[in-house]
Formats: structure tokens, C-alpha cells, sequence
């Protein structure tokens, strides 16, 4: 039976959108390398129309040998907008305010594929950390920017910086979790207390969910039926064990 990690998932969502690799791996989600990088200054022009503001900062001698890319109409209340909202760059070492736009792949069973939404750095001094800010910069990117990934940039954009690429795209209908299936198996037919059999040192189940081998693997739709019969076959024959267990000690 073909269980598929998430390491085999986000690598099939990479080849099947044409970016190189993933950069790093973190939680339930991965970051992919540079998927193209641009000037800044030369788009000051749409961003500005955006609501942008390109401009030197001040206030200290750090500031004042720093540019500031901000949208002072996007706002994250009660925290400090200077330093969640806004990217940076030392002008003397980067005159065109280079950027690197990546992306964040998110599995999310509930949309049924892999959810998809873009981060962008400064060269030298990272990303903000309020997305919407993020969104609409992409947005304006991805209006204004010729890129190798042009259809999927505009895909992106045009589903609110939150696009969902589908199971079927990849070839993966039906696709789920081996822990949502065995959640489901067990309720269905009134096992809700199996659950607890297969978090214990005696589970009978393989393969198992709470397992640290199978935690976070996904099945193909067409192995699903299999897998349930599979696993009925193993509780019924613990609990002929368990039976013959007892009645020889009884007896």
C-alpha cells in the first residue's frame, strides 16, 4: 500500500509548478526557495498608485541609511506597524531595493490540496510578519512583474493570495490523511474507543496514525477501501487473540 509523506507531497506540488526546491520546512507548512527576485525601485511607480510609500527613513543615524517600503493604510492594531509592516533596505548597498518573492505550501485537507500563498523579502533585511501587507504587495507584483511563473503569479493574486492547488491537479484525487481515515473507520461503525487501542503499546494496527512512522502520511483514494478492509482484518484477529487469552486463562 502507497503511503505518501508530506516530504513526497510538497515535492510533487514543486515539480508540478515548475520551482526548484524547498528552502525549509517548518510546523505544517514549507517555505520553497526564490521563485524570482525584482527591483523595487523600478515598480515605485505602481506601488506608489497602490497606496505604498517608498521613502528614507529618519529619527536616528540607523534609519537615515535605510530605505522603508510601507502601505500606511494596512494596519495590524495594537502592535507596532513600523516593525511588522514594513520591508527595509541599506541604501548604500542595495540602490535598486531588491526583493525575493517565495512561497508558503500549506496541506490542508479541508481545501482538498495544497494551499499556496506568497512571502516576499527585502534582500538584506527579511519579510514583514503582517500578511495582509505582504498580499497586497504581491498583488501589485504580480500586475507589474514579467516572471517564468507568470500564470501561476496571477492565479495567486487573483484568489486573494490564498490559492488552493487541487488534489486532481497533481494527480492525487481523493487524497487524505491516514489519521483522518482512521478516525473515520473507527466511527462509522461505533469503534470510537479503537482510537485508544491504537495510541496503546499493544495497538494491532499497521499502519497506525499515532505512530511516529505514519504520523502525517496521506492515501490515495484508490488504496482507501483496501486499507479499511486491512484494518478490520487486524482488529478481528486481536480480538480472536484476546478471546483465546482469556479463556485459556479461565480455564
Amino acid at each position: 500500500m502507497n503511503l505518501l509523506t508530506e516530504q513526497e507531497i510538497y515535492l510533487n506540488a514543486l515539480k508540478y509548478l515548475g520551482i526548484t526546491k524547498i528552502e525549509k520546512e517548518e510546523g505544517d507548512y514549507v517555505r520553497t526557495s526564490v521563485v524570482f527576485g525584482l527591483s523595487i525601485k523600478k515598480i515605485q511607480k505602481e506601488l506608489e498608485k497602490a497606496g505604498f510609500v517608498l521613502a528614507r527613513g529618519t529619527g536616528d543615524k540607523h534609519r537615515e541609511n535605510m530605505m522603508y517600503l510601507s502601505h500606511p493604510d494596512i494596519k495590524d492594531s495594537g502592535r507596532d506597524i513600523f516593525l511588522l509592516s514594513n520591508w527595509s533596505w541599506k541604501i548604500d548597498n542595495d540602490p535598486e531595493f531588491m526583493a525575493e518573492v517565495r512561497l508558503i505550501l500549506h496541506i490542508t485537507e479541508h481545501h482538498r490540496g495544497i494551499m499556496i500563498q506568497p512571502v516576499i523579502y527585502s534582500a538584506t533585511h527579511g519579510s514583514p510578519l503582517y500578511q495582509p501587507v505582504i498580499d497586497e504587495l504581491f498583488k501589485v507584483i504580480a500586475s507589474s512583474v514579467d516572471t517564468d511563473h507568470q500564470n501561476l503569479i496571477a492565479d495567486i493574486a487573483q484568489h486573494n493570495c490564498r490559492y488552493v492547488l487541487g488534489w486532481h491537479r497533481l494527480n492525487l484525487g481523493g487524497l487524505r490523511s491516514l489519521s483522518t481515515l482512521f478516525k473515520e473507520w473507527a466511527n462509522s461503525s461505533g469503534k470510537e474507543t479503537i482510537v485508544d487501542l491504537a495510541k496503546s503499546s499493544v495497538s494491532p494496527f499497521d499502519p497506525n496514525p499515532y505512530k511516529d512512522n505514519h504520523k502525517r502520511v496521506y492515501i490515495e483514494e484508490k488504496h482507501q477501501a483496501d486499507l479499511f478492509t486491512q484494518w478490520d482484518e487486524q482488529l478481528n484477529a486481536y480480538v480472536r487473540n484476546l478471546t483465546a487469552t482469556v479463556i485459556g486463562v479461565i480455564h
